[in-house]
């Protein structure tokens, strides 16, 4: 009874450690990129510092698919030797040796048909190449955010240091603001106008617009390299303007009066003309042709909406009016003319109020954008003292209102400033110029509105502005003090300390940006997870088929002639076709073959060409069977 052969332990150790391999490099390809999950990339996406974890996948990749492949072919050698030791013909023999490194093999029905195991084992060796294609792009880099409710102490503007904001009170100068805490102001006390450093945080909103605020600090500097925007909502009260239409009539008279009524760009000019000198009235002979003018009304004492009296020749320079006055706190008039239609002229009446802003405010990078949600209107608290109300009037009134007001007349009065004074033609030396008299409204935003604008192309061969949509001078006034109040977070030197404001957390939104990794496990898993899937399916038909046969087989030129040995092989090929050359001759390629022979019939049959008996084979030239001696 002959002994069992056992199968050498070379290819089922190359079998199941080329398995086993691949398993432990899939699952650090999982941990590596599983580690980078979340974290920021040095580069942007797209960059070499971006890619270099992606190269590192491609390397674990291609080492994962050549250890599978060498498992699936391990396993299909050992079929492969199997199947050929029945009768096949020599051309599928080629078909099934060729199947597992060229795909257009399986396409063929005859080499399913002798071996569908061998055509599904290399059909799974292609679909691992294919598998592990995907895992490298399993890890890319973007953008990334995440939001957060944080909480922050906000200062705000502190109204109440009124020193800061204006330079009224007794002994205040123009140089700068008062020193604190000097106690209430003397009868001695007068306006001075506002501080200098309110001018400089508020004279540039009206040229430039909003400046850039400060974001909060929320104690992210660790985050070196890290965007973040914030964005929370503040309730705070600040001076506002409204601004409404008013008619016109009665002052349009008293200004045509006062200009000398003395040309035809003045309406009502007719009935005034004859009664007022011209060159004793503020519109001088010379100046022809006004277009616009803006102005404060009269003090408590002369309560009037005109800007100067009949026939006084007084300019319109007075940067805040009216204190008491029905009108208003603080009232600014603005009058312009139509262009087209000079004896149309128009007439807003803005004036001070306090009011309860709530704005949102959203930063992100170097962008903001404060949005005001609502404002309600309140009343100043107006001076009550007798004393004062009784005796002081004009800029005197101003200097002894509550240092809330005080604030903000600080603030009307850099508007009046901007904008007092008139813009006219001048016909001197017989030459029309357009000139302007004190005011600056030109140099400022509100000069590409929508009843500015036109007067501002007279002055100018800046045209840039005629295709915008332009708001219009009310609403452009009221928007004008609002940021100006918004300005105010910007300056330290106006807000109130924290100190003040402790207890006060206000809720902050923060989201954070970054350039991270972002891993697709599941894309990764899956790819990997259907490639161990088919290993391991060819490493269970290796194993059994080694188990069964009890051989195992490796894919070497020696296995090839050993198992080839038959002495019929020289008695079937033509001497022109012994050197292996393509094609395969159609002889060869239907002629039977059987590894090591098939049991009952020893020798290979050709269909076509000489078959002589064996040992006239063997004499054939070329053929030495002489043992070679040894050395």
């Amino acid at each position: 009874m002959s002994r069992r052969p056992r199968p050498h332990w070379l290819e089922p150790t190359i079998l199941i450690s080329s398995f086993l391999i691949g398993a432990v490099l899939s699952i650090a390809h999982h941990l590596l990129y599983a580690s980078y999950r979340g974290t920021r990339s040095v580069g942007a996406p797209g960059s070499v510092e971006s890619l270099r974890i992606v190269t590192i996948g491609n390397a674990f990749s291609a080492l994962v698919r050549t250890s599978l492949i060498i498992t699936v072919t391990t396993a299909y050698w050992q079929v492969f030797w199997s199947v050929v030791r029945h009768k096949l013909p020599i051309k599928t023999i080629d078909s099934l040796a060729g199947a597992i490194n060229a795909v257009y093999e399986l396409l063929s029905l005859k080499t399913l048909r002798a071996s569908p195991l061998l055509v599904l084992l290399a059909l799974a060796g292609w679909l691992i190449r294919v598998a592990v294609i995907f895992t490298p792009g399993t890890i890319v880099v973007g953008g990334n955010h995440t939001s957060e409710i944080m909480q922050s102490v906000f200062q705000y503007p502190n109204f109440t240091n009124a020193d800061v904001f204006s330079l009224s009170g007794s002994g205040g100068s123009s140089g700068g603001p008062k020193p604190r805490n000097m106690g209430p102001p003397r009868a001695s006390g007068t306006w001075a106008g506002p501080s200098t450093v309110l001018k400089r945080s508020s004279i540039p909103v009206a040229y430039r617009g909003l400046p850039s605020l400060p974001q909060p600090d929320l104690g992210l500097g660790s985050q070196i390299g890290f965007n973040y925007s914030s964005s929370y909502s503040l309730s705070f009260t600040g001076p506002t303007a409204s601004c409404i239409d008013v008619k016109a009539n009665d002052i349009m008279k008293n200004l045509t009066m006062a200009a000398g009524g003395c040309n035809s760009s003045w309406p009502l000019a007719a009935a005034s003309c004859e009664t007022v000198e011209a060159e004793s009235s503020y519109g001088w002979a010379q100046w022809s042709v006004y277009h616009f003018i803006s102005w404060t009304p009269g003090d408590g004492r002369n309560n009037t909406a005109v800007p100067y009296y009949n026939g006084s020749g007084l300019k319109p320079s007075r940067n805040l009016g009216a204190l008491n006055d029905p009108i208003g706190p603080a009232t600014l008039f603005l009058a312009f003319q139509s262009l087209e239609q000079p004896q149309s002229w128009s007439i807003i009446n803005c004036s001070l109020q306090a009011a309860s802003y709530e704005v949102r405010f959203d930063f992100q990078g170097d962008s903001q954008d404060l949005q005001v949600l609502s404002i309600e209107p309140k009343e100043f608290p107006l001076p009550t003292d007798s004393f004062v109300a009784g005796r002081f009037y004009g800029d005197e009134m101003f200097a002894f209102a509550s240092p809330e007001t005080r604030s903000a007349f600080a603030m009307m009065d850099i508007i009046g400033d901007l904008l007092v004074g008139t813009l006219h033609e001048s016909a001197v030396e017989q030459e029309k110029k357009n000139m302007s008299d004190h005011t600056r409204i030109l140099e400022t935003k509100l000069a590409f509105t929508k009843e500015i604008y036109p007067i501002y192309r007279t002055y100018t061969s800046d045209h840039s502005a005629d295709d915008v949509s332009l708001p219009f001078l009310k609403d452009a006034v009221e928007e004008l003090v609002q940021n100006m109040t918004l300005a105010l977070f910007a300056e330290s030197t106006l807000l109130t300390n924290t100190t003040q404001q402790d207890g006060n957390m206000t809720d902050v939104t923060v989201t954070t940006f970054a350039n991270v990794y972002f891993y697709n496990a599941r894309r990764l898993l899956l790819a990997y997870g259907s490639a161990l899937a088919l290993a391991l399916f060819a490493v269970l038909v290796g194993c059994y088929t080694i188990a069964s046969t009890g051989l195992s087989y490796s894919h070497n030129f020696s296995t090839i002639l050993r198992v080839a040995q038959d002495e019929d092989l020289n008695a079937l090929i033509e001497e022109k076709d012994t050197k292996g050359q393509d094609p395969l001759p159609k002889y060869i390629g239907k002629a039977m073959f059987a590894a090591g022979g098939s049991e009952g019939d020893g020798m290979l049959r050709k269909r076509s060409g000489y078959a002589g008996p064996e040992h006239e084979a063997l004499k054939g030239p070329g053929v030495d069977v002489r043992e070679t001696p040894r050395l």
